[in-house]
């Protein structure tokens, strides 16, 4: 897999921090004002799935590195989609590159951009 598909969990897990510092200080008021705030609350989806997304890639609670796809593949994939059991279930459905393309760009982009668009 290229370098990009293999750590990409671990850039997420950078953005979490940044982007939590960066609402907070954009976002005026105290603690409980903060929270008040619906669009503040609509951006921590951000930063706490970037974290999700660390846990659920990066590194399992058995200490097992990507375990997601081959768990997917064999389990709910399989299920999903049948076909699966005839090819493989270590690249069917899901592949590295199709997990590292859906969650950027719905994650990190499209959650970005709902949080814009929310503030119109």
């Amino acid at each position: 897999a290229a370098w990009i598909d293999a750590n990409w969990m671990f850039i997420s897990l950078g953005i979490c921090p940044f982007s939590l510092a960066l609402l907070f200080i954009f976002f005026k008021g105290s603690l409980r004002e903060k929270f008040a705030d619906a669009l503040l609350v609509g951006w921590l989806t951000v930063p706490i799935y970037c974290l999700h997304q660390a846990e659920e890639h990066g590194y399992d609670v058995r200490g097992w590195r990507y375990a997601f796809v081959p768990s997917f593949n064999h389990g709910t994939g399989s299920q999903l989609f049948p076909l699966c059991n005839d090819i493989s279930h270590l690249t069917c459905p899901l592949t590295v590159s199709m997990t590292f393309y859906i969650n950027t760009l719905v994650v990190w982009v499209g959650f970005s951009l709902t949080m814009v668009v929310a503030h119109q």
